[in-house]
């Protein structure tokens, strides 16, 4: 039979695909607290979204040579969300679930990401209809 998804869990996929500041504040709060600062890796699809996040204390990788979606960029990026102490993905997102895909494999979680549901689909588990 097909796997079904919960309202809960139906709900909790909506608020993750939106990513808005309120979601990704709640995540980095509840597992670090203390953390005043974290890793924001984007393909700045929200720009609105980006900047209230770099208000918050987010910090992106620049440094003037490349593009911030170039493959050297993006390797960095890589690295640097499967080493974080939390990794809020986007369970929509290709790059996202390679992450989950390589901090799994390390023993590390992807908090917010429905893992469970990944390693049963065998892929992305993808945000549902609206």
């Amino acid at each position: 039979s097909r796997w079904k998804w919960t309202e809960s869990q139906t709900n909790e996929a909506k608020r993750q695909c939106n990513m808005d500041l309120e979601y990704v504040l709640e995540k980095t709060q509840a597992n670090h607290s203390s953390d005043k600062i974290f890793f924001l890796a984007t393909d700045d699809q929200n720009p609105k979204a980006t900047a209230a996040l770099v208000k918050q204390g987010a910090v992106r990788y620049t440094n003037g040579k490349f593009h911030p979606k170039s493959m050297p960029a993006i390797v960095v990026d890589l690295f640097l969300l499967a080493e974080g102490k939390t990794f809020i993905g986007n369970s929509a997102s290709t790059f996202s679930s390679n992450v989950c895909r390589l901090r799994l494999a390390r023993g590390y979680t992807c908090d917010n990401f429905f893992a469970n549901q990944l390693a049963l689909l065998g892929g992305v588990a993808g945000c549902p209809a609206s």
